[in-house]
């Protein structure tokens, strides 16, 4: 995917958060909006870099696994959500 276009795209900012990979940019109204797209891997947050549209799919992939396996709190994704969900269960169960 290319970069946006020069003119009219200067509030658009793609990240790496290695948990997702998103573009922020305001609508115009000034609203700041968020389109994401989770990864396959879990690290502690804040975390994030500028997600660099000049390299291909897999080489994004691949800069975001290995960040993401050096980083702290690194699980694949699937592992933490089962064990997130094991901790909110309680809370779930009393909230029905």
């Amino acid at each position: 995917m290319p970069n946006p276009p020069k003119g009219g795209g200067n509030s658009i900012f793609p990240a790496n958060h290695g948990i997702a990979w998103s573009i922020n940019a305001h609508d115009p109204e000034g609203n700041n909006l968020e389109f994401f797209v989770d990864t396959d891997w879990y690290i502690k947050q804040p975390f994030l870099i500028p997600l660099d549209f000049s390299k291909t799919d897999e080489e994004i992939k691949e800069l975001t696994k290995s960040l993401c396996e050096s980083s702290e709190g690194y699980r694949p994704y699937e592992e933490w959500r089962s064990q997130i969900a094991e901790k909110m269960a309680p809370y779930v169960e009393a909230a029905q």
